[in-house]
């Protein structure tokens, strides 16, 4: 498979729990969701408890009015969707030399409860580590840590982000051909960004944040399966 196509497969579940949100009503029913991990923060000293969960999308309701909604969701229909998942990309190869190595992440994408539409909480803690494929061992580079803390709900745009990692402890196994599991602790300093392509931070909105975390199982697909191998 072609990395772009890859790598839009691999994305494809976040897209779908985000249509899941923005459906609505088109459900006929609100997704069962089962937990899948834990993600146990202190955030500037306040403890805050997140989790990741896996659901299969409902068949559509009859009586929504929308077309487009109720074809969308007749799609998704009996597809897994799970918030802790892997993004795994082939190398770039130009004209015979690796120009880009393959990528293996974790995105680990966690919610105060189920991400059910209309609840109370709708703070989210996302973590994204890269991997060595090899090992399943974080690649030991600070700029393959992602942390993003939505104090109200998801942004696109403004959120606490990091800005120092002082630890990061990780231990991942594969689980089966397209999933794995993942425990650790990251303890960090996050900074109040705003903006889409001109960011501006502020120094003076910082938090402390220690997590540990987790989860099992971490989702994948076949792009996981042809990049670990047998």
């Amino acid at each position: 498979m072609h990395p772009i196509r890859r790598l839009r497969a691999a994305s494809l579940v976040l897209g779908i729990t985000v249509a899941l949100v923005a459906l609505g009503s088109a459900l006929a029913q609100e997704p069962t969701y089962t937990p899948t991990g834990t993600l146990d923060a202190t955030i500037d000293g306040v403890p805050v408890a997140f989790g990741t969960y896996v659901t299969v999308v409902p068949e559509p309701s009859e009586s929504i009015d929308d077309a487009r909604a109720r074809a969308l969701a007749g799609r998704l229909v009996g597809r897994e969707v799970a918030t802790a998942t892997t993004i795994a990309t082939d190398p770039l190869v130009v004209n015979g030399v690796v120009a880009m190595a393959a990528t293996l992440t974790l995105d680990l994408r966690g919610s105060v409860g189920a991400p059910e539409r209309g609840r109370d909480d709708r703070r989210e803690l996302v973590l994204g580590i890269r991997l060595d494929p090899e090992t399943l061992a974080w690649t030991g580079d600070p700029d393959h840590v992602s942390v993003a803390f939505h104090p109200e709900r998801w942004s696109g745009s403004a959120y606490y982000q990091l800005q120092d990692l002082t630890l990061i402890e990780l231990q991942v196994e594969r689980a089966s051909d397209t999933t794995l599991r993942a425990t650790g602790r990251i303890e960090a300093t996050l900074v109040w960004r705003e903006g889409g392509f001109m960011v501006t931070f502020d120094p003076e909105r910082t938090l402390a944040l220690t997590v540990e975390f987790a989860v099992d199982p971490v989702v994948g697909d076949e792009a996981l399966a042809a990049l670990l191998g047998d």
